[in-house]
């Protein structure tokens, strides 16, 4: 009798795995009827709503460093002290800490989509965050153009 306890583990996870989980995720929402209306996570989003949010949320980040830093290019003053400070320590570290620190959010926002928080889904913050962005950009835009 041979011993094929030694061989290479054939179940152990590796890129094909991620790519197939990725592409072709299994989980589109919960396994019984009873868990419906709990927490729970999936592989699948249906709702495409929530990559233009996201998309949406993560431009106007990149946006709104731009317009920042053509503000304190004209004499602006930076309000926010953990961002002023990024900004002593280069535009680079400014930029690169707001962008992930955005994406971050946005990334932990979308996996806890059918949470609730606050009595409502998660999910529905998305378009809050991006109605802020947009108001910001507005009032950007407007101290650039007086």
């Amino acid at each position: 009798m041979i011993d094929r306890r030694r061989q290479r583990e054939r179940r152990q996870p590796g890129w094909r795995t991620f790519w197939y989980a990725l592409i072709r995720g299994r989980r589109r929402g919960p396994r019984r009827a009873a868990e419906q209306n709990r927490p729970h996570y999936v592989d699948y989003y249906e709702d495409h709503w929530l990559l233009l949010w996201s998309l949406g949320i993560v431009a106007a980040c990149a946006l709104d460093a731009i317009l920042t830093l053509l503000i304190l290019a004209r004499g602006g003053i930076e309000i926010n002290p953990l961002m002023r400070l990024l900004l002593e320590l280069g535009t680079y570290s400014f930029f690169y800490v707001k962008y992930l620190g955005t994406s971050l959010a946005v990334i932990f926002i979308l996996l806890h989509h059918r949470h609730r928080l606050l009595h409502r889904p998660v999910a529905s913050f998305l378009p809050l965050l991006f109605g802020a962005y947009a108001l910001l950009i507005g009032y950007e835009w407007w101290l650039l153009s007086a």
